[in-house]
């Protein structure tokens, strides 16, 4: 149980990362 929690949050942090970088590529875009 604890296992598939850890893997949840894992991915759940990945989002999170893609999520911020794709923000940063946008941003940059628009700015640049």
């Amino acid at each position: 149980m604890g296992k598939v929690y850890r893997l949840k949050g894992k991915f759940e942090e990945a989002m999170q990362n893609y999520q911020r970088a794709h923000d940063l590529t946008l941003t940059n875009h628009l700015l640049g």
